[in-house]
């Protein structure tokens, strides 16, 4: 009698074993199926994340750009305007010189 217990034992554990493994190979492969489905949507948001941080960079460097080019600008116009004024005054000098 104490080996068909024993038998009906292993064959017990043998069924319970087969049981879990199945239970954990199908939990597995439901985890890795909605990690395969959310991974590319996950990637895409950070992927739009990303250029939306870019996008921001780049209009604040070139506004910056814009910028620094327009101050050049304007000191190039004074000095210009400096020129033409110095220009102006020796025309002027050379106009009286020339009426005497």
């Amino acid at each position: 009698m104490t080996e068909t217990n024993g038998n009906n034992e292993g064959k017990i554990r043998k069924v319970l074993f087969n049981e879990v493994t199945a239970f954990v190979a199908l939990v597995s492969i439901v985890i890795g199926i909605f990690n395969w489905v959310g991974s590319p949507q996950k990637q895409t948001e950070k992927d739009i994340a990303l250029i939306q941080q870019d996008i921001k960079f780049l209009k604040e460097n070139h506004l910056a750009h814009i910028e620094t080019k327009l101050v050049e600008i304007c000191n190039k116009n004074d000095e210009q305007d400096k020129m033409i004024n110095e220009i102006n005054l020796k025309v002027t000098e050379i106009l009286t010189i020339l009426k005497k």
